[in-house]
């Protein structure tokens, strides 16, 4: 397969911010009991888009997809570059994806000064951090750096990681992860009720409107009382969040065919060591060990097996198909673990992961049920 990171150059071009228009929301909307359906993520998200400063669509095999552009705070290319220069990158991206993965319908890329890049996993939208080495320029054209096409490969990834995990609920085996999921879709129908409240101050609501938003916030918030924030965010800490980074660093790695494409990115943009989201340097299972459970450094020992056992043996192969079984790797280790620890408390499960050898034991499963999925990954090329 070619390398995924095509090269974005375009002339820049830098204006004044467009003020969003403001909306009326009458009746002849959804109503807010529409789009606060309990079976799905609520995106209230999309009340912002309508006042994105660039959009377009982009399509492919088998997929078709809203992009929105903007920013946040002063400066930084206009959205009308962003428009014109992210569109390959998306396409190219989908498209390597797409045989194996779920693409998602609408994603927004935001501009952020003085912010870090994220994905805002409860609204579909990637905020790029404002740095020095955001674009790189040569004599005759300006375009992003190879570091911004790795950060934005990496947290684009995580909405193709959150994006095909919809719809998965009802087909886990495990009670207590279909538990999790639930408790996530909760929490981030919570977050967009919030920032659905700040985008509404300054709108006029119909007085329907007005009380289905106030009785399902109230529903929400009697759901809530129900969840155990501690026990959430351990979960998210300890089990979900080192599982969708590897993957979206596994992204970065298999697209780029470059074992340091991600931790060189990082280097360069924070100044700070990434050394253990490096796919290269050969790290034994057996063998690790960290002081502190961070998101991104409980699976090294996996990704350098991904690298030097799978990737660098397979840089012609189809990255879906090796990615694809990654992800579904991950979803069996992720239903492995909720079941230890589904019913601790918050601080026993920061306990859990914290005894002697645990993240040995962690990583060692995950890299063979890998192996277990690309059974000839290590002696041959995938497909060959």
């Amino acid at each position: 397969m070619r390398n995924t990171f095509v090269s974005l150059s375009l002339f820049l071009c830098v204006s004044p911010c467009q003020a969003a228009e403001s909306a009326l929301l009458s009746p002849n909307q959804k109503s807010c009991s529409e789009l606060l359906k309990q079976d799905e993520v609520f995106r209230a998200h999309d009340f912002f888009r309508k006042g994105a400063e660039s959009q377009t669509e982009v399509s492919g095999h088998g997929w078709t997809q809203h992009l929105y552009f903007g920013r946040v705070g002063l400066g930084g290319p206009h959205p009308e570059f962003l428009k014109t220069s992210l569109v390959p990158f998306f396409r190219s991206v989908n498209e390597a994806l797409s045989p194996a993965f779920r693409i998602p319908e609408s994603t927004e890329v935001v501009l952020a000064a003085n912010q870090p890049s994220r994905y805002q996993d409860e609204c579909g939208r990637i905020q790029l951090g404002i740095s020095p080495g955001l674009v790189a320029s040569d004599e005759s054209s300006v375009g992003w750096s190879e570091d911004t096409v790795a950060v934005l490969t990496h947290e684009y990834a995580h909405q193709i990681f959150e994006e095909n995990a919809v719809g998965r609920k009802e087909k886990i085996d495990s009670a207590e992860l279909r538990a999790e999921l639930s408790n996530i879709d909760l929490y981030r129908r919570y977050e967009n009720i919030e920032n659905l409240k700040l985008y509404l101050e300054s709108r006029k609501v119909t007085p329907e409107f007005q009380l289905s938003f106030m009785l399902m916030e109230t529903k929400i918030r009697s759901d809530l009382e129900k969840v155990s924030f501690d026990h959430y965010t351990s979960f998210l800490q300890y089990l979900w969040m080192p599982l969708n980074e590897l993957f979206a660093d596994a992204v970065v790695v298999a697209l780029a065919h470059d074992s340091a494409a991600q931790s060189r990115a990082i280097e360069r943009i924070s100044g700070g060591s990434a050394r253990s989201r490096d796919f290269g340097p050969k790290v034994l299972a057996a063998d690790w060990r960290t002081a502190e459970i961070f998101p991104h450094d409980v699976y090294t020992p996996v990704r350098s097996y991904l690298w030097n056992s799978v990737l660098r043996k397979n840089l012609t192969s189809d990255a879906s198909v090796i990615l694809k079984q990654v992800y579904e790797a991950i979803w069996e280790e992720l239903g492995f673990l909720t079941k230890e620890v589904g019913h601790l408390d918050g601080p026993s499960i920061l306990g859990y992961f914290g005894k002697t050898g645990r993240l040995k034991q962690m990583n060692a499963r995950l890299i063979q049920r890998i192996a277990r999925r690309l059974p000839n990954a290590s002696r041959r090329r995938i497909g060959k």
